[in-house]
């Protein structure tokens, strides 16, 4: 099965955008992220400030090689893994996106994450 070059193009630049939008919070509120990935629990203590360091420039680099034909295949598996890797359950999803606070459940947060990894699957195609 062959997929519209025109398709790739559009998952790939609206997944490169996501990406690169994450990482510019990130950057920005350095702390505030590091307090976020700690609240959500997804890796021991004593990786939470060097993941919070790390994570923003991989998002970056990722978004990056998407838009790169040569790299879009590799990225885009990559990005539908960091996706995967930090959504956290449908019980525990609460709202910290772009600096958010709330804790109040969000039920599209998986739904939202379902559709950002389909549309990196489609591109590494």
């Amino acid at each position: 099965m062959h997929i519209d070059p025109i398709f790739i193009i559009a998952s790939a630049l609206a997944i490169a955008v996501l990406l690169a939008s994450a990482a510019t919070h990130k950057l920005r509120a350095p702390a505030r992220f590091a307090k976020q990935l700690a609240d959500y629990q997804l890796l021991p203590e004593a990786l939470v400030r060097p993941g919070a360091r790390v994570m923003p420039l991989l998002e970056l680099t990722i978004a990056f090689a998407l838009l790169v034909p040569v790299s879009r295949s590799w990225a885009a598996l990559t990005a539908a893994g960091l996706i995967t890797l930090r959504t956290p359950p449908p019980s525990a999803s609460t709202c910290g996106v772009a600096g958010g606070t709330s804790t109040a459940a969000v039920p599209g947060l998986t739904r939202r994450s379902r559709c950002a990894r389909s549309c990196c699957c489609a591109t590494a195609c």
